[in-house]
């Protein structure tokens, strides 16, 4: 049986932040302060790989208490369906323009390039705006279903949707819910979905692929024996000695 299961796709409209530092907000002068305090002879070693260890490890001990970091959480707010590239650069030159005209208020050029990028932007905005759902109009006929229409105006007003579709069909209890989503699964590995080039070529692999199972060949007769709480136990022990030995 073939299961195909995708996790952590990103969908159109949707953003996400990769889990990292956020360089933009560190405290970089008590970064520097604490590594100028660093004591080398605690963390010092004739293994020149031990001493490395040591002191990598003491610098970002250092940093992760100076430089925040991102949860790398998807952030649930959805972007609106008419936002784009041109958008994107109107709103990054009105933000500069405003910098450096709140840095300095006094200068009159700045004032005014602060204005004309606010106007530019607004108007990208009511031109993106109209563009979008003028050509969401045009595609509307006798055929189109009302739920879609009224998704499509409140996703344009930046409403968020947070249930799940398939859930939507009648489901009460959690069994039939837990049933409704088996089928969708179901529906969704199917080899149905796959293409007549994969079909073709994982009909060629097969007896390949059973002749792997069956005789998987030499030095592999302990890979499916038990696992057994001992064993475990000492895999343990003997990571805990190497880590106190770092």
């Amino acid at each position: 049986m073939y299961i195909i299961l995708t996790f952590g796709q990103i969908q159109p409209g949707e953003r996400y932040r990769p889990h990292g530092p956020l360089v933009n907000k560190a405290n970089w002068n008590q970064f520097n302060l604490l590594t100028e305090n660093i004591q080398i002879d605690e963390i010092y070693d004739e293994n020149v790989d031990i001493f490395n260890d040591n002191l990598t490890r003491a610098i970002l001990d250092l940093a992760s208490v100076c430089i925040p970091r991102t949860s790398g959480k998807p952030k649930t707010r959805k972007n609106n369906p008419w936002w784009n590239d041109e958008c994107r650069l109107a709103k990054k030159l009105k933000k500069n323009s405003e910098s450096k005209w709140r840095a300095n208020k006094n200068n009159e050029t700045l004032k005014a390039n602060y204005v004309r990028c606010k106007t530019n932007f607004n108007n990208i905005i009511q031109n993106v705006k109209r563009n979008h759902w003028e050509e969401f109009c045009s595609s509307l006929n006798n055929k189109t279903d009302l739920k879609n229409v009224w998704s499509k105006v409140k996703a344009i007003q930046g409403i968020n949707r947070t249930e799940i579709p398939i859930l939507g069909k009648n489901n009460i209890t959690d069994k039939e819910k837990a049933d409704t989503l088996a089928k969708q699964y179901q529906s969704a590995s199917s080899n149905d979905n796959l293409t007549p080039e994969f079909k073709l070529n994982k009909a060629n692999n097969q007896d390949n692929i059973d002749d792997v199972i069956s005789n998987p060949g030499p030095n592999t007769g302990e890979l499916n024996c038990p696992i057994y709480n001992h064993r475990i136990q000492q895999c343990t022990s003997e990571q805990e000695k190497h880590i106190s030995r770092r």
